[in-house]
């Protein structure tokens, strides 16, 4: 079912109350928002938990990898990412 919803003056825009309802979205629930050629998509955002974090330490250290190289490889990817994205800046 299509909805209408307005942006008021902030940029803000409320969700109606039964889809956030069905959709298990509450206060403080983090949203992701995705934009695409025809709009915007919004996303429950994962959480990034400390399981995650744990295992990225591991292999990070099972490689070798310092933080530095861990950030550094981060932005190399999303340089191309963004180059993948958006074109040449």
């Amino acid at each position: 079912m299509s909805n209408f919803i307005t942006v008021n003056v902030n940029g803000q825009v409320t969700l109606p109350a039964r889809d956030r309802k069905k959709l298990g979205i509450a206060p403080g629930t983090t949203l992701c928002v995705v934009a695409q050629k025809n709009g915007l998509l919004l996303q429950k955002a994962k959480p990034v938990t400390e399981d995650i974090l744990v295992k990225i330490r591991r292999l990070a250290d099972e490689k070798g990898l310092t933080q530095k190289d861990i950030v550094k490889i981060c932005r190399e990817v999303r340089a191309e990412v963004y180059k993948e994205e958006y074109g040449e800046g």
